[in-house]
């Protein structure tokens, strides 16, 4: 039983860390998007650990499965700053922002893409 158990356990963490592909995670002022095998183009980011080099998110699209995406530091070290502080950020409403849905609808400049 014991065994069993270690030898699932085994294969569980080598499947977890096995080779990826790289992906590219994009921030465009309301919704992050993800390129790879699974895409997401208007999910939200929540952090759900930081170990300040390296981020596990939570990408979260509306009808699709939960994505987890870990971010590294080293992936873009000139972007690191600028990603961390904008998966903080929550993008504001149409309500909160007051402005009329045309105006808040237009696309939000575009930050540099981060390798995920």
């Amino acid at each position: 039983m014991v065994l069993g158990a270690f030898v699932v356990a085994s294969l569980a963490l080598a499947w977890a860390l096995r080779p990826q592909a790289a992906r590219v995670l994009r921030w465009d002022g309301a919704f992050w998007s993800l390129s790879g095998a699974r895409p997401m183009g208007m999910a939200e980011a929540a952090v759900a650990l930081d170990l300040q080099g390296t981020l596990l998110l939570r990408l979260q699209e509306a009808g699709r499965a939960t994505q987890w995406v870990w971010a590294e530091r080293a992936a873009a070290p000139e972007r690191w700053n600028a990603m961390r502080r904008a998966v903080y950020c929550r993008a504001p409403r149409l309500q909160d922002a007051g402005l009329p849905t045309a105006v808040a609808a237009a696309p939000a400049p575009r930050t540099p893409d981060l390798p995920a």
